[in-house]
Protein backbone atom coordinates (compact mmCIF):
# COMPACT_ATOMS: atom_id res chain seq x y z
CA UNK A 1 0.00 0.00 0.00
CA UNK A 2 1.97 3.53 -1.22
CA UNK A 3 1.32 7.00 0.92
CA UNK A 4 -1.34 8.17 -1.20
CA UNK A 5 -3.46 4.97 -0.31
CA UNK A 6 -2.45 5.60 3.75
CA UNK A 7 -3.64 9.33 3.57
CA UNK A 8 -7.11 8.32 1.62
CA UNK A 9 -7.64 5.63 4.16
CA UNK A 10 -6.67 7.51 7.47
CA UNK A 11 -9.14 10.42 5.62
CA UNK A 12 -12.05 8.23 5.12
CA UNK A 13 -11.82 6.88 8.51
CA UNK A 14 -11.64 10.21 9.97
CA UNK A 15 -14.67 11.39 8.23
CA UNK A 16 -16.58 8.06 8.84
CA UNK A 17 -20.25 8.96 8.31
CA UNK A 18 -19.96 12.11 6.04
CA UNK A 19 -17.29 10.10 3.59
CA UNK A 20 -19.84 6.99 3.39
CA UNK A 21 -22.88 9.68 2.62
CA UNK A 22 -21.29 11.22 0.25
CA UNK A 23 -19.83 8.60 -1.53
CA UNK A 24 -23.00 7.37 -1.73
CA UNK A 25 -24.51 10.39 -3.58
CA UNK A 26 -24.50 10.53 -7.58
CA UNK A 27 -20.95 12.58 -8.33
CA UNK A 28 -22.32 13.99 -11.13
CA UNK A 29 -25.44 15.37 -9.53
CA UNK A 30 -22.65 16.56 -6.47
CA UNK A 31 -20.82 18.74 -9.04
CA UNK A 32 -23.82 20.53 -10.82
CA UNK A 33 -24.72 21.70 -6.94
CA UNK A 34 -21.40 22.71 -6.17
CA UNK A 35 -21.05 24.46 -9.58
CA UNK A 36 -24.53 26.35 -8.73
CA UNK A 37 -23.92 27.35 -5.81
CA UNK A 38 -20.40 29.09 -7.27
CA UNK A 39 -22.93 30.80 -10.03
CA UNK A 40 -25.27 31.90 -7.52
CA UNK A 41 -22.71 32.87 -4.93
CA UNK A 42 -21.38 35.31 -8.54
CA UNK A 43 -25.09 36.42 -8.49
CA UNK A 44 -25.50 37.82 -5.07
CA UNK A 45 -23.41 41.07 -5.60
CA UNK A 46 -20.69 40.42 -7.75
CA UNK A 47 -22.33 39.43 -11.47
CA UNK A 48 -26.16 39.75 -12.69
CA UNK A 49 -27.75 40.61 -9.47
CA UNK A 50 -30.78 38.81 -10.65
CA UNK A 51 -31.86 37.35 -7.28
CA UNK A 52 -31.81 33.57 -8.36
CA UNK A 53 -29.50 33.49 -5.24
CA UNK A 54 -32.23 33.90 -2.50
CA UNK A 55 -33.65 31.02 -0.75
CA UNK A 56 -36.76 30.42 -2.96
CA UNK A 57 -34.93 30.47 -6.34
CA UNK A 58 -32.15 28.70 -4.97
CA UNK A 59 -33.82 26.42 -4.00
CA UNK A 60 -36.16 25.86 -7.00
CA UNK A 61 -32.97 25.63 -8.88
CA UNK A 62 -31.02 23.18 -6.63
CA UNK A 63 -34.18 20.93 -6.86
CA UNK A 64 -34.15 20.61 -10.64
CA UNK A 65 -30.60 19.91 -10.37
CA UNK A 66 -31.47 16.75 -8.04
CA UNK A 67 -34.56 16.04 -10.39
CA UNK A 68 -36.94 16.99 -7.09
CA UNK A 69 -37.97 20.32 -7.63
CA UNK A 70 -40.77 20.02 -4.65
CA UNK A 71 -37.69 19.17 -2.01
CA UNK A 72 -36.82 22.56 -3.58
CA UNK A 73 -39.17 24.34 -2.66
CA UNK A 74 -40.00 22.66 0.47
CA UNK A 75 -36.82 23.73 1.78
CA UNK A 76 -35.92 27.23 -0.22
CA UNK A 77 -40.00 28.62 0.63
CA UNK A 78 -39.47 28.54 4.74
CA UNK A 79 -35.94 29.85 4.22
CA UNK A 80 -36.76 32.76 2.22
CA UNK A 81 -39.52 33.87 4.79
CA UNK A 82 -37.55 33.57 7.36
CA UNK A 83 -34.71 36.38 5.93
CA UNK A 84 -37.43 38.40 4.01
CA UNK A 85 -35.91 41.07 6.29
CA UNK A 86 -32.66 40.35 5.06
CA UNK A 87 -32.61 41.22 1.21
CA UNK A 88 -29.81 42.99 -0.75
CA UNK A 89 -31.53 46.47 -1.30
CA UNK A 90 -29.34 49.06 -0.99
CA UNK A 91 -27.57 47.66 2.07
CA UNK A 92 -25.67 45.18 3.38
CA UNK A 93 -27.10 41.66 3.86
CA UNK A 94 -26.22 39.02 6.73
CA UNK A 95 -25.07 35.60 5.96
CA UNK A 96 -24.62 33.36 3.45
CA UNK A 97 -27.78 31.66 1.91
CA UNK A 98 -26.52 29.92 -0.78
CA UNK A 99 -24.57 27.30 -0.02
CA UNK A 100 -26.95 26.66 2.59
CA UNK A 101 -30.14 26.42 0.40
CA UNK A 102 -28.62 24.34 -1.87
CA UNK A 103 -26.52 22.27 0.53
CA UNK A 104 -29.91 21.35 2.53
CA UNK A 105 -31.77 20.52 -0.84
CA UNK A 106 -28.97 18.10 -1.74
CA UNK A 107 -28.41 16.51 1.61
CA UNK A 108 -32.05 16.03 1.44
CA UNK A 109 -32.39 14.76 -1.66
CA UNK A 110 -29.51 12.45 -2.50
CA UNK A 111 -28.71 11.62 1.38
CA UNK A 112 -28.48 7.36 1.34
CA UNK A 113 -30.25 6.68 3.34
CA UNK A 114 -32.83 9.07 1.79
CA UNK A 115 -34.87 10.98 4.07
CA UNK A 116 -38.78 10.88 4.43
CA UNK A 117 -40.29 13.72 1.88
CA UNK A 118 -40.08 17.09 2.88
CA UNK A 119 -43.64 18.29 1.36
CA UNK A 120 -46.42 16.98 2.99
CA UNK A 121 -48.48 18.40 6.65
CA UNK A 122 -48.05 15.25 8.44
CA UNK A 123 -45.52 15.68 11.79
CA UNK A 124 -43.21 13.71 10.51
CA UNK A 125 -42.56 15.78 6.81
CA UNK A 126 -42.69 19.60 8.85
CA UNK A 127 -40.50 17.60 11.99
CA UNK A 128 -37.65 17.08 9.21
CA UNK A 129 -38.40 20.36 7.42
CA UNK A 130 -37.72 22.24 10.52
CA UNK A 131 -34.61 20.81 11.50
CA UNK A 132 -33.39 20.85 8.04
CA UNK A 133 -34.46 25.07 8.15
CA UNK A 134 -32.35 25.04 12.00
CA UNK A 135 -29.31 23.54 10.06
CA UNK A 136 -29.60 25.79 7.12
CA UNK A 137 -29.97 28.51 8.85
CA UNK A 138 -26.98 27.95 11.38
CA UNK A 139 -25.32 27.18 8.40
CA UNK A 140 -25.88 30.70 6.90
CA UNK A 141 -25.49 32.38 9.84
CA UNK A 142 -21.75 30.41 9.89
CA UNK A 143 -20.63 31.36 6.52
CA UNK A 144 -21.71 35.75 7.10
CA UNK A 145 -17.75 35.58 8.79
CA UNK A 146 -16.39 33.68 5.01
CA UNK A 147 -18.52 36.36 3.17
CA UNK A 148 -17.35 39.02 5.55
CA UNK A 149 -13.53 37.91 5.28
CA UNK A 150 -14.25 37.70 1.01
CA UNK A 151 -15.65 41.32 0.53
CA UNK A 152 -12.73 42.90 2.80
CA UNK A 153 -9.77 41.16 0.54
CA UNK A 154 -11.43 42.25 -2.39
CA UNK A 155 -11.41 45.81 -1.07
CA UNK A 156 -7.57 45.77 -0.31
CA UNK A 157 -7.67 44.10 -3.92
CA UNK A 158 -9.29 47.13 -5.48
CA UNK A 159 -7.20 49.84 -3.74
CA UNK A 160 -4.68 48.54 -5.88
CA UNK A 161 -6.42 50.42 -8.65
CA UNK A 162 -5.51 53.52 -7.89
CA UNK A 163 -2.39 53.05 -9.16
CA UNK A 164 -3.85 53.28 -12.42
CA UNK A 165 -4.12 56.87 -11.83
CA UNK A 166 -0.66 57.21 -11.94
CA UNK A 167 0.15 54.92 -15.13
CA UNK A 168 -2.67 54.64 -16.68
CA UNK A 169 -2.87 51.02 -16.98
CA UNK A 170 -6.46 50.17 -17.45
CA UNK A 171 -5.89 46.62 -17.83
CA UNK A 172 -5.20 46.64 -14.23
CA UNK A 173 -9.35 46.74 -13.60
CA UNK A 174 -10.13 44.04 -15.97
CA UNK A 175 -7.76 41.61 -13.62
CA UNK A 176 -8.57 43.04 -10.48
CA UNK A 177 -12.14 42.38 -11.21
CA UNK A 178 -11.41 39.17 -12.72
CA UNK A 179 -9.77 37.79 -9.16
CA UNK A 180 -12.54 39.39 -7.02
CA UNK A 181 -14.91 37.20 -9.33
CA UNK A 182 -12.73 33.98 -9.17
CA UNK A 183 -12.36 34.49 -5.52
CA UNK A 184 -16.06 34.57 -5.19
CA UNK A 185 -17.03 31.46 -7.39
CA UNK A 186 -14.29 29.45 -5.22
CA UNK A 187 -15.61 30.66 -1.81
CA UNK A 188 -19.29 29.47 -3.13
CA UNK A 189 -18.48 26.36 -4.50
CA UNK A 190 -16.10 25.40 -1.69
CA UNK A 191 -18.58 26.64 0.80
CA UNK A 192 -21.56 24.28 -1.48
CA UNK A 193 -19.40 21.48 -0.45
CA UNK A 194 -18.60 21.78 2.75
CA UNK A 195 -21.87 22.52 3.54
CA UNK A 196 -23.50 19.37 2.09
CA UNK A 197 -21.17 17.09 3.73
CA UNK A 198 -21.92 18.63 7.08
CA UNK A 199 -25.93 18.73 5.91
CA UNK A 200 -25.79 15.03 4.99
CA UNK A 201 -23.34 13.41 6.85
CA UNK A 202 -23.68 14.85 10.27
CA UNK A 203 -27.08 16.79 10.78
CA UNK A 204 -29.62 14.65 8.73
CA UNK A 205 -28.89 11.28 10.54
CA UNK A 206 -28.59 12.92 13.77
CA UNK A 207 -32.28 13.76 13.13
CA UNK A 208 -32.84 10.07 13.81
CA UNK A 209 -31.33 10.01 17.32
CA UNK A 210 -33.68 13.63 18.41
CA UNK A 211 -36.12 12.38 21.26
CA UNK A 212 -39.66 12.71 20.40
CA UNK A 213 -39.98 16.65 22.19
CA UNK A 214 -37.09 18.01 20.08
CA UNK A 215 -38.91 16.72 17.11
CA UNK A 216 -42.48 17.77 17.34
CA UNK A 217 -40.74 21.26 18.50
CA UNK A 218 -38.89 20.83 15.38
CA UNK A 219 -42.42 20.30 13.56
CA UNK A 220 -43.32 24.21 14.79
CA UNK A 221 -40.69 25.66 13.03
CA UNK A 222 -41.67 26.12 9.39
CA UNK A 223 -45.44 27.00 10.69
CA UNK A 224 -43.51 30.12 12.56
CA UNK A 225 -42.03 31.10 8.84
CA UNK A 226 -44.77 32.91 7.54
CA UNK A 227 -46.13 35.21 10.47
CA UNK A 228 -41.66 35.89 11.08
CA UNK A 229 -41.47 36.96 7.40
CA UNK A 230 -44.82 39.01 8.25
CA UNK A 231 -42.79 40.70 11.36
CA UNK A 232 -39.59 41.40 8.99
CA UNK A 233 -41.75 43.20 6.55
CA UNK A 234 -43.35 45.18 9.50
CA UNK A 235 -39.85 46.08 11.08
CA UNK A 236 -38.57 47.51 7.62
CA UNK A 237 -41.96 49.10 7.16
CA UNK A 238 -41.34 50.83 10.60
CA UNK A 239 -44.09 49.26 12.16
CA UNK A 240 -43.98 48.36 16.32
CA UNK A 241 -44.46 45.65 18.03
CA UNK A 242 -43.37 43.04 15.75
CA UNK A 243 -43.39 40.32 18.34
CA UNK A 244 -47.14 40.43 18.25
CA UNK A 245 -47.03 38.76 14.73
CA UNK A 246 -44.23 36.12 15.90
CA UNK A 247 -46.76 34.74 19.02
CA UNK A 248 -49.79 35.11 16.92
CA UNK A 249 -47.70 32.64 14.17
CA UNK A 250 -46.75 30.09 17.62
CA UNK A 251 -50.06 30.20 18.55
CA UNK A 252 -51.44 29.50 14.84
CA UNK A 253 -48.27 27.28 14.66
CA UNK A 254 -49.32 24.93 18.14
CA UNK A 255 -53.26 24.85 16.94
CA UNK A 256 -51.89 23.76 13.15
CA UNK A 257 -49.53 20.95 15.03
CA UNK A 258 -52.31 19.68 17.50
CA UNK A 259 -54.82 19.28 14.71
CA UNK A 260 -52.24 17.31 12.40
Amino acid sequence: MNAASVVGALGLAALGGPATQLLGMPWPTVGLLVALGALLSLDDTAWGQTWLGQPLPAGLLAGLVCGDPQAGVAVGLPFQLVTLGNLPVGQSFTGEKVSATIAGVGSAVLASPAPVALAGLGGEARGLTGWLLLGVCLLSLAGNKIVQLERGTHFAWMLEGHRTLWDGRVERFARLQMRCLLTTALRGAVMTAAALLLLAGFWLPLYQQLPDRATRACALLPLLAPPMAVAAVGDLLGWRHSWRWIASGLVAGLLLAWRW
